[in-house]
């Protein structure tokens, strides 16, 4: 028993050296809805204009509600690259008419100088039409349209015209799915115009995403819930729950499709704290059996052409092979230290295994199941991408930073992101990385061709995983 003790230890330190879980997060939703407020402007070349908002109220039947009483300065340069998060609130469902801002400071800037406004009429108050009626457990986005370039009425009132706008799918279906697991919601992203639009209400700890073959599918692993999270993409509302009968600690899933044109298949959900991984049916969303592999493992990788899955044991320093035909573990590769994420390099016909402990890459042969290269990095790898004519882009969550290699595997440059980075998406046709930072509640957005970060988004806390579909 005492040994049993021990070894259960050891598991749990070898699982929380992965990835904290986050405190307790605020109590789920319930009988509330969520609103989330963001800020942000199409203007192109706007004068520079800030202002403060000291409150910020909703109006439900006569009765206007707080959201927040925070100050938040909004300045009109800013927001030509970012959007501007303002509040988050529980409210009561029902229907919901307007939004109160009270503005208690506005001012701008010239080549003379400062210029203090005076504030809207009457009192600072600018009021906002918004019909939006809220349901129970769900969450909605909504994003004021700030027309900076028109703001400004008798040469010296600040009366800024705002427009609220709801959420409201990519006409090019251009979306970015990020996992927020200290908050219970998937928040969403229109690559296009690089706001976030939407949010999706889900299990409590979402981590792990895999999309199915046709993109219409998001499967959303709770950690802390116990079940699956089945999200229709194109209306952004979960459809359905998959119940985890068996294993404990789920946190990463893959996909593989059937044969044939069929968008089903299966999914490999990784067990950190029972050692195993789950297959789930999708077509009858039951799970059909657990194989058991290595210790604390923690990523996992689909190869849908030879059928195979891959997944990263760091209690064992080893991956485990899984033949998705037959569903058993046919091998098992010992590797580095404290292995993480799995890179499949197609062009090299090479399984890259990132060695965080060890601070190397495993190059194993798919064909051969064995190790036949070990690479040393200058900082310690956890996850990474393929993209852009073979090369390499490499997330280090120990040290916060973001690795570029080229085709041959050569460092080209590292750049501080963080803190604590680890989900990333690849979009080579727009030219953009994006990067989750774990232990803030930010996306980083990367320009892969100039090495260098380009803006940020805000989403809910502790962002983990992320989904790029292109329709």
């Amino acid at each position: 028993m005492v040994r049993k003790g021990i070894l259960l230890l050891l598991s749990l330190i070898l699982v929380s050296c992965e990835v904290t879980l986050p405190p307790p997060q605020p109590l789920p939703l319930r009988g509330d809805a969520r609103l989330l407020l963001y800020i942000h402007s199409t203007a192109v070349s706007p004068p520079e204009m800030e202002f403060e908002i000291s409150g910020i109220e909703v109006l439900k039947g006569k009765d206007w509600l707080p959201v927040s009483q925070r100050a938040v300065k909004v300045n009109s340069i800013d927001l030509v690259e970012n959007q501007r998060f303002l509040a988050e609130a529980r409210l009561s469902p029902g229907l919901y008419s307007a939004i109160r801002l009270r503005i208690s400071k506005a001012l701008l800037r010239t080549r003379m100088g400062v210029v203090n406004l005076a504030l809207p009429e009457p009192d600072g108050v600018v009021v906002v039409d918004m019909k939006k009626r809220l349901e129970r457990g769900e969450s909605y986005v909504v994003s004021l349209n700030w027309d900076s370039e028109r703001s400004i009425k008798g040469r010296y009132r600040f009366q800024p015209p705002l427009k609220a706008e709801g959420e409201a799918p990519s006409p090019k279906g251009l979306l970015l799915f990020v996992s927020n697991m200290g908050s219970d919601y998937v928040s969403v992203i229109d690559r296009g115009i690089e706001r976030v639009i939407g949010a999706i209400t889900v299990g409590d700890g979402p981590s792990g995403m895999a999309l199915n073959r046709s993109g219409d599918r998001l499967y959303v692993v709770n950690a802390r819930s116990g079940y699956i999270s089945v999200i229709d993409t194109t209306g952004f509302t979960v459809i359905g729950k998959i119940y985890l009968t068996a294993g404990r600690g789920a946190r990463d899933v893959a996909f593989v499709p059937e044969g044939g044109a069929s968008t089903e298949g299966k999914l490999y959900i990784v067990n950190t704290l029972s050692d195993d991984v789950s297959v789930v049916d999708t077509v009858s969303r039951r799970m059909l059996k657990t194989l058991k592999v290595g210790r604390s493992p923690s990523f996992i990788l689909a190869d849908t052409e030879r059928k195979e899955v891959y997944v990263t044991n760091e209690g064992s320093n080893s991956i485990s092979i899984i033949d998705a035909t037959k569903d058993e573990v046919v091998a098992e590769v010992h590797v580095g230290s404290r292995p993480k994420g799995l890179l499949l390099r197609k062009g090299k016909d090479r399984i890259y295994v990132f060695n965080e402990g060890s601070g190397t890459i495993s190059v194993i042969s798919p064909s051969s199941r064995k190790v036949v290269e070990t690479l040393s990095l200058t900082y310690p790898p956890t996850r990474g991408v393929e993209g852009f004519d073979g090369r390499m882009f490499v997330v280090n969550t120990s040290v916060d930073s973001l690795s570029f290699y080229n085709a041959f595997d050569v460092l080209t440059r590292s750049i501080d992101v963080g803190p604590r980075p680890l989900g990333i998406g690849i979009d080579e046709k727009r030219n953009r990385l994006y990067l989750t930072a774990y232990g803030s509640n930010r996306i980083f957005v990367i320009d892969p061709i100039m090495e260098e970060r380009v803006k940020e988004l805000t989403v809910g806390k502790n962002p983990y995983g992320i989904a790029v579909i292109d329709r």
